[in-house]
């Protein structure tokens, strides 16, 4: 198991010596009891990541944590989809800290000005891609054992129910009719491509029912799996804003 725990650099967590916030890192690292590789993936590059990763591969530890700062989702794509090649098992997680907070203890205006950067460009990159599960980091013990109880979630199965099929029904249309009446605020030329993309994605989404509860007959999770089609891929980010506008 590779975790990655995009961060904030340290010292924005700190306030010349006295701890703002602190990061789940440790905490999590204890409870898990994984290999942590502290944040230097982003100044030594993802090459320096992997080979880091081999030798603690090489040493038999079963689960690493990667605690690194990323501010654009396909940072943090690319070095997950390496990593893949060393475990097929990866996690993503986005600590998310109160931000006015933040930027309050920030006694240097140049560490406040950066930090303000940080927080615009990953609110930015959210709404183009997968910047990790977020976590509310504002404590660090309860952060950890929120990671620690998704990592290690028990699943519990129940019996097949006749009505999974006509749940799935009720929330494909549910997805459909949302993104027909998402309205993309804005009149820049990207805002107007976003809002052309989505409409020519409707035409030609497919949204199919996938997983157990799927398979007539047989126990599963109580959670309906659905598989989202479109036909060019480089479209997909035109989804994500009104996806999470219904709770996805």
């Amino acid at each position: 198991m590779i975790i990655f725990l995009n961060d904030l650099p340290a010292k924005f967590l700190r306030n010349k010596h006295e701890a703002i916030f602190e990061s789940p890192a440790h905490t999590l690292a204890r409870q898990s009891g994984a290999r942590h590789i502290p944040g230097r993936a982003g100044s030594e590059g993802p090459e320096w990541l992997y080979r880091t990763i081999r030798s603690i591969r090489e040493s038999f530890a079963d689960i690493i944590l990667i605690h690194e700062a990323y501010d654009h989702w396909a940072a943090l794509h690319t070095v997950r989809e390496g990593a893949g090649v060393y475990d097929d098992e990866t996690y993503a997680f986005e600590c998310l800290y109160p931000e006015n907070a933040l930027l309050a203890g920030q006694a240097d205006a140049n560490k406040h000005r950066q930090l303000q950067i940080i927080f615009e460009r990953r609110r930015t990159s959210r709404l183009s891609g997968d910047m990790g599960f977020p976590v509310d980091a504002s404590s660090a013990p309860l952060a950890a054992g929120f990671i620690h109880d998704i990592l290690y979630e028990r699943i519990e199965l129940v019996p097949y129910q006749a009505d999974w099929p006509q749940r799935f029904e009720r929330e494909k249309q549910a997805i459909f009719n949302a993104l027909k009446s998402y309205r993309i605020v804005g009149t820049n030329p990207e805002q107007s491509h976003t809002t052309d993309t989505l409409k020519s994605i409707i035409d030609t989404l497919e949204i199919h029912h996938t997983g157990s509860t799927d398979v007539a007959g047989m126990s599963a999770k109580n959670i309906i799996d659905m598989l989202l089609v479109i036909p060019d891929l480089n479209h997909f980010r035109a989804l994500i804003a009104p996806l999470r506008a219904c709770d996805y």
